[in-house]
């Protein structure tokens, strides 16, 4: 081949390696373990939907009980029968959850980046690198900082301070897999403390996750009618 043709092709082919995959849509059917400081144990399982667009988180529960939860914005609701049975009031955290983070490329950093948190030091431990997060000054009575810990460029944990120094959570992200190309957590262990200073757990586990799925608009909008 001439070698001008050559490097022509070259030139043509480059805008395909240039275009990387968005990532919109997860599917994946989860458990969740629970267990409290006073001994109670709670175990559930079914199927979450997430569109980053719509920004609907929708579980839909299969066990102990066959209901429908759905959070967007500041209220999550509970549907049974496809109508609302009850809501709760709570602050927008859709897009601090592991599947619009995951979708959005800001999984590593727990999206502290894009924020109007600051980073005070970077470590090295043990082949962790540990970075801690100052929270803007209005935010520093509820959270005096946070330490994000990342293996190999993936989020290993996240440890949540209070102004006493005292911990209030603690997240482990484990087993990763790449499916379709994402990156993503198949396991999360939460840690989180009681007034007592007691630990409650919390095992949330995923499996066969399908991404960019468009078969079912339908769950991942769910409509919420009362």
């Amino acid at each position: 081949m001439h070698k001008s043709i050559k490097i022509g092709a070259i030139f043509l082919l480059l805008p395909l390696f240039s275009i990387s995959q968005e990532f919109i849509r997860i599917k994946a059917a989860y458990s969740i373990k629970i267990k409290t400081s006073t001994g109670i144990s709670q175990l559930s399982m079914g199927n979450i939907f997430y569109d980053k667009n719509i920004d609907k988180i929708v579980y839909e529960n299969k066990y102990p009980r066959e209901e429908i939860w759905v959070t967007k914005d500041t209220i999550s609701y509970k549907l049974l029968g496809g109508g609302v049975v009850n809501t709760i009031q709570n602050i927008n955290m859709n897009k601090l959850t592991v599947f619009y983070l995951a979708l959005s490329g800001n999984l590593n950093d727990f999206g502290l980046t894009n924020s109007k948190f600051s980073i005070e030091k970077v470590e090295k431990d043990k082949g962790l690198v540990i970075t801690t997060w100052l929270p803007p000054t209005e935010y520093r009575k509820l959270i005096h900082k946070i330490l994000i810990s990342n293996k190999n460029g993936q989020l290993s944990g996240i440890v949540m301070i209070d102004s006493e120094e005292k911990v209030i959570s603690k997240q482990f992200f484990r087993k990763y897999i790449i499916a379709n190309g994402l990156l993503f957590p198949t396991e999360i262990v939460q840690i989180s403390y009681s007034t007592e200073g007691k630990e409650n757990y919390q095992i949330t586990t995923f499996r066969d996750i399908q991404v960019n799925d468009f078969k079912k608009d339908f769950m991942y909008d769910y409509p919420i009618t009362y």
